[in-house]
């Protein structure tokens, strides 16, 4: 089984995984910070940055994975926004700083009950580093990364039906 370039429609977002080959058992999907694993393999709705780099895909069937590098800036060379939204939500605004960083990041964010997840490069959810966002308080919290080695990390921030993600440098 392989894991091939995704169905992409540039001006509705519409995003579906796409696999070649295989045992015809199941195949379970991942766009690593903007689904978890899971069998629905869309489609989703994603808004690229037009700067936005290229991002891991992953799927596994059987016990054997296999991973796609997808770049929006190739499929859509105008983009939009990273962004994973349902149709008609309202966006939220957010950064991270400093990137890269040495050990800590901020995170600003205009969104109420949000939660932050980090995963590392390979799709690993880091267990430890999960942060939620109440509505009322503060627009600024606090990732500790100090724990982990220097490497590329997602930080996802999800809230209601929408969800982005950011990359973050760790040296």
């Amino acid at each position: 089984m392989s894991l091939i370039a995704p169905a992409y429609n540039c001006q509705t977002g519409a995003f579906t995984f796409q696999t070649s080959g295989g045992d015809g058992s199941e195949v379970s999907v991942m766009a690593i910070g903007i689904t978890g694993w899971t069998t629905n393999r869309g489609p989703y709705t994603v808004r690229p940055n037009r700067d936005a780099n290229a991002f891991s895909l992953l799927a596994r069937q059987s016990g054997q994975q296999t991973s796609y590098s997808w770049s929006f800036q190739a499929t859509c060379p105008t983009g939009a926004r990273l962004l994973a939204e349902s149709a008609g939500s309202s966006e939220f605004v957010w950064r991270v700083y400093p990137n890269p960083t040495v050990d800590e990041v901020s995170v600003e964010t205009n969104a109420d009950d949000a939660q932050l997840t980090v995963y590392s490069a390979d799709g690993r959810l880091l267990p430890d580093v999960v942060v939620t966002k109440k509505a009322g308080t503060a627009a600024a919290l606090r990732l500790d990364l100090s724990a982990y080695p220097m490497g590329m990390y997602l930080i996802r921030l999800q809230t209601g039906q929408q969800s982005a993600v950011q990359r973050v440098i760790k040296w």
